[in-house]
């Protein structure tokens, strides 16, 4: 898949101000994950593996089709490196339900797909390329089975072109069923034996670009027994256009448009989101001074046109600094907000920076200066962050929902003394960084 870079500026009436909105929104083009050759080539692969498999086995139930099929959990994973978002993919494309140079029609009868495409594309976002250069999402076995021959381990990962073969795993699961993990970065893919045995969630490698990709994501495409294409996704009702099966294979489905906010951050600069491979540049910045002009980011995906987001930046002391709100321009799978502020004078100490979208929070904090301690006490209720040049000594109840997210960042060291306490569900992250950490 090609990508070209869109960047729309709006002018937005705000809460009590007017605010420019920057709009950064990869463009899609359509270039296939692979040639029909290497696919073919796999296909037959496949066939002879199970083929030898299948007669060397004493259980003959194992060759036969079963009436019931394996379901899937989510092929992919983030590593606990990767700080402080609420979500890592979106959906950039789903099986093309007709044959080639017939058109294109996805499962829902949109046209979220490209001709002859037979895998579901989930793609990092945002910042894709610093993404996978740190490695912060990973493939997983979708169900249990067993590894077949042909993966590649050293494939070049920023590729960016339409051609060259892509690192890759194929799992045959108990069912017969295969699926396949293409694009894996270079020198990642597991060195597990052929025929050894993954369970469900194992690591599989690291989310790249090589092969047929300019942009880093994970082909993750599904084929029954005599390799039977399949679609995962199926919702009952119309519109209804998934013609290759009649039931979902997934454990607990998505929905076809899921819009929500991937991450909040805070940057020096408007990031700029440079071509394939060159990493993009982020100009990540949590710490800032007095009357510094900062930038605030928002990572949508699923947005739906004329969307809502209402955004707000509070002080150390609780009380708000400014609000406003955006409306987004149209329906895509992506689009990153950017809007510049002036920050006051003093108001030293950890800020929030929050954003309400879909009727879900979210939050990111960062600082104005730097304190050197802080001490959290009481009961805290919702979304609240103490970053500090020294240390945290808490005795705190922090409470929430599963939104909610507690951070606790100190240089030197953070005591969590006796009363202490971060309700079940909530996500609480406690890390030694410096208040100057971006990651």
């Amino acid at each position: 898949m090609r990508f070209f870079i869109l960047a729309t500026i709006l002018f937005i009436s705000t809460v009590s101000f007017s605010q420019n909105t920057i709009f950064l929104k990869p463009k899609k083009a359509d270039v296939p994950c692979e040639s029909p050759e290497q696919r073919e080539a796999w296909k037959e692969q496949v066939r002879l593996f199970k083929q030898s498999y299948y007669a060397n086995r004493k259980d003959s139930a194992k060759n036969q089709v079963t009436t019931s099929h394996v379901l899937f959990g989510w092929p992919m994973r983030a590593n606990s490196s990767y700080d402080f978002m609420y979500n890592y993919f979106t959906m950039s494309n789903y099986v093309d339900q007709v044959e080639p140079s017939n058109g294109v029609l996805d499962y829902k009868c949109g046209d979220r797909s490209y001709d002859g495409h037979d895998a579901s594309d989930i793609s990092l976002w945002p910042f894709w390329w610093r993404m996978m250069d740190r490695e912060h999402v990973m493939a997983v076995a979708a169900a249990p089975g067993i590894i077949l021959p042909g993966r590649d381990f050293n494939r070049f990962d920023s590729n960016c072109s339409s051609v060259g073969n892509p690192n890759n795993i194929t799992i045959l699961h108990d069912d017969g069923t295969t699926t396949r993990y293409l694009h894996l970065k270079k020198n990642s893919v597991t060195t597990k034996p052929d025929s050894a045995r993954v369970e469900q969630g194992e690591f599989l490698g690291f989310i790249g670009s090589s092969g047929h990709s300019t942009f880093p994501h994970l082909h993750f495409a599904v084929y029954y027994w005599l390799n039977r294409l399949i679609e995962p996704y199926y919702e009952a009702g119309a519109p209804q256009c998934n013609l290759l099966n009649s039931d979902s294979w997934w454990q607990n489905q998505r929905p076809y448009w899921d819009p929500q906010i991937n991450r909040l951050m805070t940057h020096s600069a408007v990031p700029s989101l440079e071509w394939c491979p060159d990493e993009e540049v982020v100009h990540a910045k949590n710490q800032f001074s007095s009357g510094e002009t900062m930038y605030t980011g928002i990572a949508f995906i699923d947005g739906q046109e004329d969307d809502l987001a209402t955004c707000t930046l509070i002080q150390p002391n609780g009380t708000v600094f400014k609000s406003w709100f955006f409306a987004l321009p149209e329906t895509d799978s992506r689009y990153y907000a950017v809007n510049a502020h002036t920050l006051p004078s003093g108001n030293t100490g950890t800020w929030t920076f929050k954003a309400t979208y879909g009727g879900r929070v979210y939050a990111h904090f960062f600082t104005v200066g730097c304190k050197d301690n802080e001490t959290p006490s009481g009961t805290i209720n919702g979304n609240d962050g103490y970053i500090t040049g020294n240390y945290i000594s808490s005795t705190a109840t922090h409470t929430g929902s599963s939104n909610t997210k507690v951070l606790y960042q100190a240089e030197n060291y953070i005591e969590l003394k006796p009363g202490f306490q971060a309700s079940a569900g909530i996500h609480f992250k406690a890390r030694i960084k410096s208040c100057a950490y971006a990651e």
